[in-house]
């Protein structure tokens, strides 16, 4: 299976590579207030797609942080709880002693 997906992505990088071999031309990018702006194509699609992946990931941000902060709060609550039965309150199937008496008990009666 890795062999299948080293191969994929390397056919994706050479498709993506001989892109940006054949897109060399220069383009010019008119911006607001007549800024001109004169790049190789596939420089400036590089630009923009990192923009987008970096508003994308200050987008996610919010949401991350406070999934962060549910599970911390959910990681404390679970160490303050315990974690088994424990003292005079524990029931008899999670005493040995009280498992053998039943057990012998079962013998006695049978």
């Amino acid at each position: 299976m890795r062999i299948i997906v080293w191969a994929l992505w390397l056919i994706l990088f050479v498709v993506l590579f001989g892109f940006a071999v054949t897109n060399t031309a220069a383009v010019e990018l008119h911006m607001l207030g007549g800024f001109t702006w004169q790049a190789p194509l596939i420089a400036l699609l590089l630009i923009f797609f990192l923009g987008g992946v970096l508003f994308g990931l200050l987008a996610a941000l919010p949401a991350w942080f406070r999934v962060r902060m549910e599970l911390r709060r959910i990681r404390k609550s679970m160490r303050a709880q315990p974690v088994g039965p424990s003292g005079p309150e524990r029931s008899a199937a999670a005493d040995p002693d009280s498992i053998q008496s039943v057990a012998q008990g079962a013998r006695t009666t049978s």
